[in-house]
């Protein structure tokens, strides 16, 4: 035996195509949360069908409903991770500072490597000098 304590009835009709879902998300629209050993009524436009959301339906859609809301937010993490990892500014001008030191060091190296050719190069018109001379 179901024990109801309450019974609520809508003042705006339902589509009696909607399921149990679409009438527990009424509810939880309403009062924020389906109460145990509560009936819910809702009538369809012409008043002449009654659907009843009470006791073990509510139970176990709460349980689907929870679940799913479940499986969104992991899914939504999955969506959206990239967006969460992405650099706030004071990390870009860190990286940004990293990156001038490297570029300094190697423009550092590109004159070394830039002279040391000019010195073989006198060195070797010097040997020419003397071998034609």
């Amino acid at each position: 035996m179901i024990r109801i304590d309450s019974i609520w009835l809508a003042n705006e009709p339902m589509d009696m195509r909607a399921g149990t879902e679409t009438a527990l998300a009424k509810v939880i629209a309403v009062f924020g949360a389906a109460q145990p050993h509560c009936a819910y009524l809702f009538a369809n436009r012409r008043a002449n069908r009654m659907k009843v959301l009470m006791g073990k339906t509510i139970n176990r859609d709460q349980t689907v409903i929870e679940k799913l809301t479940h499986e969104i937010a992991q899914l939504k993490r999955l969506k959206f991770a990239k967006r969460s990892e992405q650099m706030n500014p004071e990390q870009a001008s860190l990286l940004d500072d990293l990156i001038d030191t490297d570029i300094a060091a190697i423009e550092a190296e590109l004159q070394a490597l830039q002279t040391v050719p000019a010195a073989t190069e006198k060195k070797a018109e010097t040997q020419a000098h003397y071998i034609t001379g």
